[in-house]
């Protein structure tokens, strides 16, 4: 199924190529694409096994945000899709024993203290970790480089220290009934629990 999938998507952006062309020149059908004639590979998929899970990934040529390779794997009854392949294996990893899980997380030890036990689904962001990812990105750099006229590189600093301040946000959700859904949330800042 997956390889119909890439196959399809080989050939809907062949058509976009095509689209651009100037009139009159002519592209490839469907069923030239179909039989492989001088069709452009623009979607490969790619099977490899880590920790002894198969992952299939999804590389896009010419994919304007490179990082990101979408794949997916099957661990145990779980299905798990993921848009970076180091966070599938760290994920497989985890599954493993071979890598801490949220309970190793200092910070989110402490959150979920505070949290109800019954939840259905639990949201944990590591924010000095995020902010620093952010920091180390291409991206972010040419930001700070290109600011809007409104901006200085003082106001993104600023920013980028309120969020090191925050050091983990936590949130869970529980059904209490057959219509009432219930959430908590809980921000752990610096300074304020120490």
């Amino acid at each position: 199924m997956t390889q119909s999938l890439v196959k399809n998507a080989n050939y809907f952006l062949g058509q976009m190529q095509n689209a651009q062309k100037p009139s009159g020149v002519q592209g490839l059908t469907q069923a030239d694409n179909a039989q492989g004639k001088g069709q452009k590979e623009y979607a490969r998929l790619i099977s490899r096994e880590y920790g002894g899970i198969a992952i299939n990934s999804v590389s896009i040529a010419d994919f304007p945000l490179q990082p990101l390779e979408p794949n997916y794997c099957i661990l145990g009854k779980y299905l798990v899709v993921s848009l970076s392949l180091p966070l599938t294996e760290k994920i497989i990893d985890v599954y493993n024993n071979k890598a801490g899980s949220f309970d190793s997380n200092y910070y989110f030890k402490t959150a979920r203290e505070y949290l109800s036990r019954d939840c259905f689904n639990v949201v944990f962001l590591d924010f000095r970790k995020m902010i620093d990812s952010l920091k180390a990105t291409k991206s972010f750099q040419d930001f700070k480089e290109k600011l809007p006229p409104d901006f200085s590189r003082e106001d993104i600093d600023s920013l980028v220290s309120i969020g090191e301040s925050l050091k983990a946000f936590t949130s869970t959700t529980r059904l209490l009934d057959s219509e009432t859904i219930e959430s908590l949330s809980y921000i752990e800042i610096e300074g304020l629990l120490e």
